[in-house]
């Protein structure tokens, strides 16, 4: 097994998202799942800036944890 198969580099997947129904939220993060293969679990590292919020408030139909 190649051990660089299973290796995340975070500039790779990194990402920052803003809510468009919440001018105040900001997230910047990375992806972790998606990379090794995770296809039915999401897995992200998440950092939402000092004095912004998330997302909107919401709820998932089916969420697994």
């Amino acid at each position: 097994m190649d051990p660089g198969k299973f290796l995340v580099r975070a500039a790779e997947q990194a990402f920052r998202f803003s809510h468009p129904w919440n001018p105040n939220s900001e997230i910047a993060g990375v992806r972790l799942g998606s990379p090794v293969g995770m296809s039915r679990v999401g897995v992200s590292l998440a950092r939402v800036p000092a004095g912004k919020e998330s997302f909107a408030y919401h709820s998932h139909y089916r969420e697994e944890w």
